[in-house]
């Protein structure tokens, strides 16, 4: 059969000296159907003087919460960022 090319929604490179795994298309999957109009790009990864909790941010964070923890397969760098997301959204105060 060959070496696989994807595998649940990983795509897979091989190469000469090794194996590449990306999540290409499920991020851009992910950023078409979540993005909010006017979302503007940051530089690093998490932006600490925005308001999660605009309003239904927290529908939206909800959303892609799962999908977030499923991209920190090939994403590592962005796991204390879900981290942080998915503890806000298990448990809102009051102030959120």
């Amino acid at each position: 059969m060959g070496k696989p090319n994807t595998f649940f929604g990983i795509e897979i490179t091989h190469g000469k000296h090794g194996v590449i795994l990306s999540q290409r298309k499920y991020i851009l999957d992910l950023l078409e159907g979540t993005e909010p109009p006017g979302c503007k790009h940051a530089s690093s990864l998490m932006d600490t003087d925005s308001d999660l909790w605009f309003e239904d941010g927290l529908k939206i964070l909800h959303n892609i919460a799962g999908k977030l923890i499923y991209l920190t397969i090939t994403r590592s760098d962005i796991a204390f960022v879900v981290g942080l997301v998915s503890r806000l959204i298990h448990k809102p105060k009051e102030i959120h």
